[in-house]
């Protein structure tokens, strides 16, 4: 399985095209060359083991807290 970047969370925008756009004005109007870094589609797509990562990370922080919390008070209510 590919990771795709069209997917919301999948991608972060490409340093290298965010640095290019900030140069506004140019001695020289010439074609732009696509960039080398994401190939000219102005983004890098993460892998499917940093995609897991942070999936893995985001559900820890948002449930690890409340399923604790619910097995505490199960464990208060059990003789």
């Amino acid at each position: 399985m590919v990771a795709t970047p069209y997917l919301h969370g999948n991608s972060e925008p490409c340093p290298a095209c965010e640095l290019r756009r900030e140069v506004v004005a140019r001695q020289v109007v010439r074609p732009l060359a696509p960039c080398n870094v994401c190939a000219g589609l102005g983004y890098l797509t993460f892998s499917d083991a940093e995609i897991v990562q942070r999936t893995v990370d985001e559900a820890r922080r948002l449930y690890w807290p409340q399923f604790e919390q619910r097995v505490r008070e199960h464990n208060r209510r059990d003789p």
